[in-house]
């Protein structure tokens, strides 16, 4: 993986970015506030549009690893939490698969 993984810098939360869920949970201060979710971003081209170019994102529940998604310009790949080899996906296959889980289609 070629960029550094960045994270949400702390005014984030104040303006939207974040989890909105972790918002309205009684007895808790904005201190004191557990995100169960966190995604880390790392770039390799900041112009997506050209090849060899992708953005990475981990996923960690609780700080520990769900898996790792790497968005192309053509397809993305998903790595689950200890798997070694991807899974590929174009984006047409991909819209398929996101409809028949979101909408049953």
């Amino acid at each position: 993986m070629a960029g550094q993984y960045l994270r949400a810098p702390p005014w984030a939360s104040s303006r939207g970015w974040l989890n909105n869920n972790d918002r309205g949970v009684e007895g808790a201060s904005y201190g004191q506030m557990h995100r169960k979710h966190e995604v880390l971003a790392a770039i390799d081209n900041i112009e997506l549009v050209r090849a060899k170019s992708s953005l990475h994102l981990m996923i960690l529940a609780d700080g520990e690893k769900l898996g790792q998604l790497e968005i192309g310009r053509g397809s993305l790949f998903w790595w689950g939490k200890n798997r070694k080899k991807s899974k590929k996906l174009d984006w047409s296959h991909f819209a398929e698969k996101m409809n028949e889980l979101a909408y049953g289609d």
